[in-house]
């Protein structure tokens, strides 16, 4: 699960982060779902935060007046430092040189900075990958190209996936192309998990398989179609 930490004065950046990831099937924390009537949201919070392997701090101006979002990082500092989890700093409107020494460690980690012209969606796509990329690490999914020799997969599979490497690496339009055919074959195999099939489909309909730029949609792709050849 990942953990939403930020000051309510940017709840519709936060909103954002949340519409995207959810789009692509990830369990986000967020407060406004997640409190029910008469609970004690402290404990709530504490029990999210603990229960997640990701937190996403979306730092601003109005971060360090947020009593909340200040006790939310000050856990999250806590179990990062104890390598028990992953945390996405995204600077809004906020220069990282100039925030408080006390946040200072976010300095250290990758962050993405938005303002109110660039949206969210390329740091979203960042997390989606880092996300991913840890589940075919700890799963130790091979490379794509393990998967032309693979016994159980089918032919035309095996032919698309050559085809995909003797495509130019620079030509991303048909590369994400071949990878939404083979995940449109696959869908007829098997029944892929739900965040598979919402990330894919989320894909195709962010950039209807045309990519100027290579914000990691390319690389998203190539994950889940591993993950999802490797359930074959």
């Amino acid at each position: 699960m990942l953990f939403l930490c930020f000051s309510g004065k940017v709840r519709e950046v936060a909103t954002s982060i949340l519409y995207h990831l959810e789009n692509f099937g990830l369990k986000i924390w967020y407060d406004n779902q997640e409190y029910l009537f008469g609970e004690n949201k402290n404990l709530k919070r504490i029990e999210a935060i603990s229960s997640s392997n990701y937190a996403i701090i979306v730092f601003s101006k109005h971060f360090p007046s947020s009593i909340e979002a200040i006790e939310e990082l000050e856990i999250i500092k806590n179990k990062y430092q104890d390598n028990e989890l992953h945390v996405f700093p995204v600077f809004y409107c906020q220069d990282r040189k100039k925030i408080p020494s006390e946040y200072s460690w976010l300095n250290d980690l990758i962050y993405n900075y938005v303002d109110e012209g660039s949206g969210t969606l390329k740091a979203c796509n960042q997390i989606v990958c880092k996300y991913y990329s840890d589940i075919v690490n700890i799963e130790n999914i091979p490379e794509l190209n393990f998967f032309i020799k693979k016994n159980n997969i089918p032919k035309v599979i095996s032919k698309m996936i050559k085809t995909y490497y003797l495509v130019d690496s620079a030509n991303l339009n048909t590369r994400i192309t071949i990878i939404y055919s083979i995940f449109i074959f696959i869908d007829n195999i098997i029944e892929l998990p739900n965040n598979i099939q919402r990330s894919i489909k989320y894909l195709f309909s962010n950039t209807q398989l045309n990519i100027p730029l290579n914000d990691r949609e390319i690389q998203i792709a190539e994950l889940i179609l591993r993950i999802g050849l490797n359930m074959i």
